[in-house]
């Protein structure tokens, strides 16, 4: 992420009405507060962080050791991993078409992902929904650090948002700090804030017409205090990082020595490896120390070798602490046991992160909800509240955030099925069992295609059977006649 700077003249940009100015000045230094901890926990996020010395057991020629650690990644993927968005759910056939068509238009199974990841490293992230050329919804999602949001508190919900479209570029086309094209949405328009070639700021409006801010919210574990969430990379956790970074490093410094532990002499004249460097001294295999002047012999030696034990276990008690705050099993921070658990005892400490996914996703579905009534209102050339008076009810569809095996889901999905045996014909059925949308409808259609074959055989087979039975009765019964004549 480049470090970005929104210049404060925007407020001042030609064209920018005069009611406004004072709302963009008060988007930017809403971003202004709160970008400086965003840029620092998407470093965490990055393992850009530095070692944070304590200037005790760290010599200063080994501080350029270049020690990262993971865990704010960790803390932020296992939980974008078990959340899975797979499109909406409603009852009205036409509806239930028109927002597969935006899901799979809009990649938002894609943006869902890349959109949760930055809510749950920066604490919230913005989904805005505007009309393209041909009049189609698209879904664009943006981060806290390329935002600027004011509440609304007394109608609990957003007043307005500012965001970075784009930057400028080098002569060499790479990205610069500086943005050339800002936006910024109120209830009526969208405020296109764009720089010329003259570096002059130009507004222009834009409405809308959804007559309801096209802006909604994902935050993450947001309270009453504080609306836009809290970031999963937290003071603490940032503490344990440092603290991790330190012990990597300590332990790489005790792993050294103890590879080449501390010799000495004693009684000697001077020094007996004057002609040689300290590596040849320790590499030789034989070396000759001679007599000193009085006759005595020097005294060799070897200091205690460095035990590494200690490190071990300050770093298996800094994973059992990620592991408390996080809700993330102490495996993924590199503490496997040598006997492993059993599968009870991971999905009991697994738990409390399936819970939070289970939060999470009750949050944000609220925000997908809207997102989905924008689309159909700017779609259908109308506005918000006239989609929502509708009373559609639409559902964003997610898959299982505990990840049962897939002989888990079935076992359970059979057992379901033999109680009520009509289940099994349903598509939740199939996606119970691991199939995702597109598998569900084309498993559907194919025994949709079975069953009409199937049915189609029986048919042409009852009316060629019947015909080959009245024909070998007609041929019997002639037979039968010819024979009386006979006789």
């Amino acid at each position: 992420m480049p470090v970005i700077t929104i210049p404060g003249q925007i407020a001042a940009a030609k064209g920018l009405r005069g009611e406004d100015r004072d709302l963009v000045r008060r988007l930017v230094k809403a971003w202004y507060d709160h970008y400086e901890r965003n840029i620092k926990r998407h470093g965490y996020y990055l393992m850009h962080n530095t070692l944070k010395d304590l200037g005790i057991s760290v010599p200063p020629e080994l501080k350029r050791l270049d020690a990262a650690c993971g865990w704010a990644k960790k803390c932020v993927d296992v939980m974008v991993e078990h959340s899975k968005f797979d499109g909406f759910t409603v009852a009205d056939e036409a509806t239930q078409a028109a927002l597969d068509t935006i899901y799979r238009r809009n990649k938002m199974r894609v943006m869902y992902r890349k959109a949760t990841t930055s809510a749950l490293e920066q604490s919230f992230n913005l989904y805005f929904v505007n009309r393209t050329e041909n009049n189609r919804a698209r879904v664009n999602s943006y981060p806290a650090s390329a935002c600027g949001v004011t509440w609304d508190s007394a109608n609990d919900c957003l007043e307005a948002a500012l965001f970075v479209v784009s930057l400028k570029k080098d002569t060499h086309g790479f990205s610069i700090k500086e943005p050339n094209w800002i936006n910024v949405v109120t209830p009526e328009y969208l405020i296109r804030i764009k720089q010329d070639d003259y570096k002059t700021w130009q507004a222009t409006y834009e409405p809308h017409g959804l007559e309801h801010l096209p802006v909604f919210l994902a935050a993450h574990e947001a309270t009453l205090e504080r609306p836009f969430g809290c970031s999963r990379i937290t003071r603490e956790v940032m503490g344990y990082i440092d603290s991790a970074v330190r012990a990597n490093v300590n332990e790489e410094i005790a792993s050294a020595f103890a590879a080449a532990p501390q010799k000495y002499l004693l009684g000697t004249d001077g020094d007996p490896f004057e002609n040689k460097t300290r590596w040849e001294a320790f590499i030789g295999s034989i070396f000759n120390i001679d007599m000193t002047a009085d006759g005595t012999t020097p005294q060799y030696g070897q200091l205690p070798q460095a035990s590494m034990q200690p490190m071990s276990e300050h770093f298996r008690n800094l994973c059992k602490k990620m592991a408390a705050a996080t809700g993330i099993h102490v495996s993924q921070f590199g503490h496997v046991g040598d006997n492993p658990d059993s599968k009870e005892a991971i999905y009991a400490e697994n738990e409390p992160l399936v819970l939070k996914v289970k939060d999470w996703n009750e949050d944000v579905s609220d925000t997908l909800t809207d997102v989905a009534i924008a689309c159909l209102a700017t779609e259908q050339d109308t506005t918000f509240s006239a989609i929502e008076e509708q009373g559609l009810a639409i559902y964003p569809r997610f898959r299982n955030p505990a990840m049962p095996t897939l002989a888990q889901q079935t076992d359970s999905c059979v057992k379901i099925a033999s109680v009520v045996p009509e289940f099994a014909k349903t598509p939740t059925f199939w996606q119970l069992n691991g199939f995702d949308k597109e598998e569900t409808e084309r498993v559907m259609r194919e025994i949709e295609d079975v069953q009409m074959t199937d049915t189609s055989i029986n048919a042409m087979n009852s009316i060629f059977g019947g015909v080959d039975e009245t024909t070998n009765a007609q041929d019997s019964g002639q037979l039968q006649q010819g024979n009386v004549a006979t006789n």
